[in-house]
């Protein structure tokens, strides 16, 4: 396909990060504390911080009839290039025909959830993960694509300061859409009803720029057991969503900033009662 036949836009996609995605953007004063990928037994793990994290399954088996879907990619070599290179994932979405695509991010999680917990140790560095994530997901990511993706940033949730400021400072780089929980409050962070966020939604609804939760940024969907199958945990995925939705269409923001804006993505229609 040619891009004028593509029409469609999505805004539910994932990128996992390459290796060294963090290196050319992180700060001289920190070195050696970045993100980085090692091999261990024959794996690719993230390390960050001394704690790995193994995060390929699923989200690499793109291609494979859905009868092959598993868990078992574990290495770079072993995914479809598309998921990690920019330019293997412009020919996917060319074949696939999609025009534009919105990518939530892996290593970091949802929201930048391993960076939020990071910051309760050491928030310089969770800080500058951020910040780094940012600048590759903006230049090297989307940038290498003109045209093609909508960029997403991520921001701190421990110093809305700092959250307005990269907000702030990724507006001037053209990005208007952030990874945000869908319930923060149980990660250990303020509910979306408390004014602690105000500042966050200001700066945003004054820059238009949406509010992008991907469902299970809160908490996965409940089911009976941890013996349930994973057919029940995926039926049971649209209570998660009605109660992510019921609990955003109350909220107070709505009425403070009336041109607020939010995207709940992989919500299909599991947000009506």
């Amino acid at each position: 396909m040619t891009v004028d036949d593509l029409i469609l836009v999505s805004v539910d996609d994932h990128v996992i990060e390459p290796p060294g995605a963090f290196t050319p953007h992180w700060p001289a004063h920190l070195k050696g504390r970045e993100p980085k990928i090692e091999q261990r037994d024959g794996r690719d793990v993230w390390m960050f911080e001394e704690k790995a994290a193994g995060y390929m399954g699923l989200n690499s088996v793109v291609g494979r009839p859905k009868e092959e879907y598993g868990m078992e990619p574990l290495n770079y070599e072993q995914m479809r290039r598309g998921t990690w290179d920019i330019k293997a994932r412009v020919e996917d979405m060319d074949a696939n025909g999609i025009l534009g695509s919105l990518c939530f991010p892996t290593f970091p999680g949802f929201a930048g959830a391993r960076f939020q917990t990071a910051s309760r140790q050491d928030p310089e560095v969770a800080l500058a993960a951020i910040r780094a994530y940012n600048d590759w997901h903006c230049f090297d990511w989307a940038g290498a694509a003109p045209g093609r993706f909508i960029p997403l940033m991520l921001t701190p949730f421990w110093d809305m300061q700092a959250a307005v400021a990269e907000v702030e400072r990724m507006v001037k780089l053209g990005v208007h859409a952030l990874s945000f929980s869908d319930n923060p409050a149980l990660s250990g962070w303020p509910s979306i009803h408390d004014p602690y966020w105000d500042p966050l939604w200001k700066v945003c609804a004054d820059n238009q720029v949406v509010i992008c939760c991907h469902i299970g940024t809160g908490a996965a969907a409940n089911h009976a057991s941890d013996l349930s199958p994973i057919d029940a945990w995926i039926t049971s995925m649209p209570i998660s969503i009605a109660n992510s939705a019921a609990d955003w269409i109350w909220g107070p923001m709505w009425k403070k900033f009336p041109t607020l804006k939010m995207a709940l993505s992989e919500g299909g229609i599991g947000w009506i009662p």
